[in-house]
């Protein structure tokens, strides 16, 4: 059986798309993170474990929370 022909031109599927690079991206982080406050308005969280440490965010605190069991990070522009 050849190969040269591809779904897309067998009509049997769609148009193929490129996912793009700018624009929203998320992650979701289960586990490897812990969420301390630095003063009210502010707060940081530090991705990763003690042996694999990924880096840390800060974040800006509008409402009183609880730690969450997960999170959803997202960048957008180059920041997170």
């Amino acid at each position: 059986m050849s190969v040269v022909a591809s779904d897309f031109s067998k009509s049997s599927a769609e148009r193929p798309t490129i996912k793009k690079k700018h624009g929203r991206q998320s992650v979701m982080i289960t586990k490897e993170f812990s969420l301390f406050s630095v003063d009210p308005q502010t707060a940081m969280i530090d991705l990763g474990t003690s042996k694999h440490p990924v880096g840390s965010v800060w974040i800006n605190v509008h409402l009183d929370y609880e730690v969450p069991v997960s999170i959803y990070i997202s960048v957008h522009g180059g920041k997170w």
